[in-house]
Formats: C-alpha cells, structure tokens, sequence
C-alpha cells in the first residue's frame, strides 16, 4: 500500500483508508484500537466492523459517494491538476467535512476536536462573491483551512448561517446549512425547491428547514443540515449514507438507466436495514409525492438513511424539485426510477403503475391506494395555500409556483380517474 488518508468517524479515528498506486484501487481497514474500544459503530451498513480488509468494489463507492459529482467535480480535478476518478487525491483535499460523521485527513492530521468552533464570517459583499463565484469554484475549493466535501452535481456551498451572515467553517468545523444558486439557465430554480420542500412539509413528509437567503439582491436557497445537531456551544455529526453507497453504486450511475438502483432494489435495501414501519411508508409517501411535483431527479443518490441513536430510519427529504417544467417538453420529461412500468416517462405514469408497486414493496394495493388517493387529493389545495403565502413576501414570490401547480394538477388528476380518455 502506497498512500493512506485517516477516517475518522464522529471525530473519532476509525481506519485508514489506502491507495494501491500499481492497481489503482481503494481498500479500508479498522484501526485495531478503534475496534477495541467502547462500543464502536461501523461506518457504513456494507463496511462492517472487522480486522479484514474490506475491497474496493465497496470502498470506492461509499467513499466516491461523499464527493461532489458531474462539473463540480470536473473543475476541482482540473484545478488540483488529478484525475476526475481519483477519489482519493480528492477526498485528501476536500474530506474534512463530508455528509454524515466521515471526515478524512492526511495521515498524522488531527481534525478540529469540536470543543471550539472556528469561522470566518462573511460581509454581504464577500458571500455575494462566493456564492455567485461556485461554478468557477465549485465547493469554494481553495481557501485556507476549508475543507468540504458535498455530494450532488448542483453547485452549492456548505456553510453555515451564524447572526444573519454566512460564515465559513475552519478546521473541520461542523458545517450546518447548504446554501444554493440557481440553476445555469434556470432563473427560479431557488424557488423551485423552496416551494417542492415546504409543500412536502404540509404534506407530512419529513424536511428541514429551508429558506431564502439574499445577498446584494441575489437570492439564495438554504437547507438546515439534518445530520448535524447543536450540544451546547457546539455541533455534531449525525452519519447518514444515501442508498448509492449502500448498494455500492458509484455515483456516476446513480439513475437506474445507467446502471443505479431501482424502486425494487430501494425496497429490498429498507428491509434488509431493518427500518422500522414508519420509515418504509416514508420512502413509499415520497414516491407518491415525487411523481406528483414532476421530480425526475429522484435517484439513489437523493435517498439517504440516518442513525440517530444507532438506528436506521429513512433520512428527511431532500433536493426535492420539478424538473418537469424544466424539460423542453412536457412529453420529454423523465424519472430516474421506472415507477411499475418498462418506460421512464412520466406521461405515462398512471394509477395501475402505483399498484404494482405491491408486489416490490410488500405493501397491499388497497393501501398503496390509499396513500396514493390521500396525497393526490390534498396535494393542489396545500400547493395552492402555499404559493399564497410565499408570493405574500416579496423575498419568496414567484411566477414558477403556479408552472408547478399546473404539473401537480396534471398529476394528481391521472391518478385519481380510472379512464385515460378524460385525461388526454
């Protein structure tokens, strides 16, 4: 083994994780002491403590799993001058603050051992800069004793929100917000999902807190950290690993056509963890609720499962948005999952594909019903009710609610009737 970086785990040394230079590959190995101590957890359901080695076809993807995708991850390899794949040259420059309790330091480094949180607070002109700087920088990769890693392939900044400004969290730090820009070309993407994730709240569903955030007239989408919570003057790590890692997909094939995890596979994944009842009718609820909003972008990668306490249950919904009115045509828009039929399109979703969910799911047809009827027939009302609240505040109007209504409506609708003919 030729290069190795430290893993630590809730601020506690875990392993080590090396680099074969001759194979290129990726193994992880517990640190002895670590195994020894006082109830030691694993990192991940599919890296279970052990003295063996654990191999790269499920190293890669856990690890590969905690850096940011697509351009952002083009660029920072660009910049650090490494290859795009090289999960390890990247995690040493970007893993002292990943999803979840990972953090990964060159070996000897410890990390900020949380009793003292260190910052660098932003003015409204210096978080203008780095906000709207994200695409030449994504991560703002670079600045001194900041090292952050966010998976996803949306620029962003993970950050934290201290009085009102934005500050950068130093020295392993635990962040707490993620703060996004819209979307190249996308002028409301910001309010895309402040209103996907707040309906999702009225509907029940489990999210955090979101809300936008301006700088110099630019408006900001921020989400609250789910896998961070505040002890006193400080924050810690809650771990979470998205269904991704615990299927070990690599996160350039996380959409089922490529190779990612499927409806059934996502099933079969929540009962082989054991979550209990009332996650598994989560994850079924934000099925429902994904093809009701024209969600085309729920993939593995945008289901995670969180331990608190040890214990696995379904983490809060995330990155939820319509991408349906951003395809050049209704007909065009697609899901990342096949939702009980052969094609991804959500033109063609109907009530019978949420009915053969039952025989993947292990829920009756009567009760996916059920869940389907009761979501479709309060969704337009609650959306209705929001989209009057948001555009009563001149910070959060905006003329996208009523484009992403009209899709719910559409949705919602074809559900509900058993006769195409009306629909169409």
């Amino acid at each position: 083994m030729d290069n190795s970086l430290d893993v630590y785990f809730k601020n506690i040394f875990a392993g080590k994780l090396f680099k074969s230079k001759s194979k290129n590959t990726l193994t992880f190995i517990y640190d002895p002491a670590y195994l020894k101590s006082e109830n030691p957890e694993q990192i991940s359901a599919s890296l279970p403590l052990s003295t063996e080695e654990h191999e790269n076809y499920i190293v890669e993807p856990f690890f590969a799993g905690l850096l940011p995708e697509e351009n952002a991850k083009a660029v920072i390899a660009k910049l650090l001058k490494t290859d795009v794949r090289n999960t390890f040259n990247l995690l040493e420059h970007l893993g002292g603050d990943c999803a979840g309790a990972i953090a990964t330091y060159k070996s000897g480094t410890s990390p900020n051992n949380n009793e003292t949180n260190e910052y660098k607070t932003l003015d409204d002109k210096e978080a203008c800069d780095v906000l709207c700087g994200l695409k030449q920088r994504p991560l703002h990769f670079g600045e001194d004793d900041f090292r952050i890693s966010g998976a996803g392939a949306q620029d962003k900044l993970i950050a934290c929100i201290i009085d009102d400004k934005l500050a950068l969290p130093l020295n392993g730090t635990p962040s707490t917000h993620i703060l996004k820009p819209n979307i190249y070309g996308y002028t409301d993407s910001v309010y895309n999902e402040l209103f996907c994730m707040q309906l999702a709240k009225k509907c029940g569903l489990t999210v955090p807190n979101t809300f936008i955030k301006t700088f110099c007239d630019i408006p900001f989408y921020v989400v609250e950290r789910y896998d961070r919570k505040q002890e006193g003057d400080t924050w810690q790590r809650i771990h979470q690993e998205d269904f991704c890692q615990l299927l070990h997909v690599l996160p350039e094939h996380k959409y089922e056509s490529d190779g990612g995890p499927s409806l059934q596979a996502c099933f079969e994944l929540l009962n082989s963890l054991k979550v209990e009842g009332p996650s598994k009718i989560a994850f079924l609820d934000l099925v429902i609720f994904n093809f009701l909003i024209g969600n085309g972008d729920a993939h593995g990668k945008n289901f995670s499962i969180l331990y608190k306490d040890k214990i696995p249950e379904l983490a809060p919904c995330y990155d939820l948005m319509c991408t349906a009115i951003m395809a050049p045509h209704y007909k065009k828009s697609k899901m990342a999952m096949k939702l009980g039929s052969s094609d991804y399109g959500m033109s063609y979703v109907m009530r019978k594909n949420f009915t053969n969910l039952a025989s993947i799911s292990a829920y009756r047809e009567d009760y996916i019903l059920k869940r389907v009827y009761s979501l479709a027939e309060t969704i337009t009302a609650k959306a209705e009710t929001l989209a009057h609240e948001l555009n009563q505040n001149k910070q959060t109007e905006s003329e996208v609610f009523g484009k992403i209504i009209d899709i719910i409506k559409k949705h919602a609708e074809r559900i509900l009737t058993k006769d195409i003919n009306k629909i169409l």
